[in-house]
């Protein structure tokens, strides 16, 4: 499975060349399942109904649950992020599970959102917060490996409290987890 993964990923990497967001184009945990939202809000059409699943942050003011978008690692929609698209609801975030601990960088090419990017290790800890400018092509590092990268729409981790150290579980439909 993992040796199919490694074939895949190349492919992947290929439509990042052309689409740009998320990752550069020259890089390649079953939760509860039903946890109310911090408040409805709808769905982005660019999100598939299988592709839905929660995000539940432990802060020290408590616990904040978001919807998350989290594709399936053979989603043509994994490496794809948040390109090209205009709006993001701010009680969404984007969820990437890269299986196992990673060091690539994020970057926001062809992505028009302001962000901010938690960098989540393996035991579920946020390792480090930062904010990522629409359009910008210089490249974010975690300061170590990290297993999940969420991407928020700038400014929810400092509205809803949450901070380097907190906590996160993941959701996810599709049984991605």
């Amino acid at each position: 499975m993992v040796k199919a993964f490694r074939i895949a990923i190349p492919i992947a990497l290929i439509c990042i060349c052309v689409l740009g967001c998320s990752r550069p184009p020259d890089y390649g945990a079953g939760m509860p399942t039903e946890v109310a939202t911090l408040e409805p809000s709808p769905k982005p059409p660019e999100v598939p109904d299988s592709e839905v699943g929660i995000a539940i942050f432990h802060t020290a003011r408590g616990e904040v649950s978001l919807r998350a978008w989290n594709p399936p690692i053979q989603s043509q929609n994994y490496l794809k992020g948040l390109v090209n698209i205009q709006s993001w609801p701010e009680h969404w975030c984007r969820v990437f599970d890269w299986q196992e601990s990673d060091t690539e960088p994020f970057w926001m090419k062809n992505c028009y959102i302001p962000l901010d990017l938690c960098f989540v290790d393996e035991t579920g800890h946020i390792i480090d917060i930062q904010q990522m400018e629409p359009l910008s092509e210089r490249y974010h590092h975690s300061p170590q490996p990290y297993r999940w990268a969420v991407e928020l729409y700038r400014g929810t981790c400092q509205r809803l409290g949450i901070s380097e150290g907190d906590s996160v579980e993941f959701a996810v439909a599709g049984g991605n987890d």
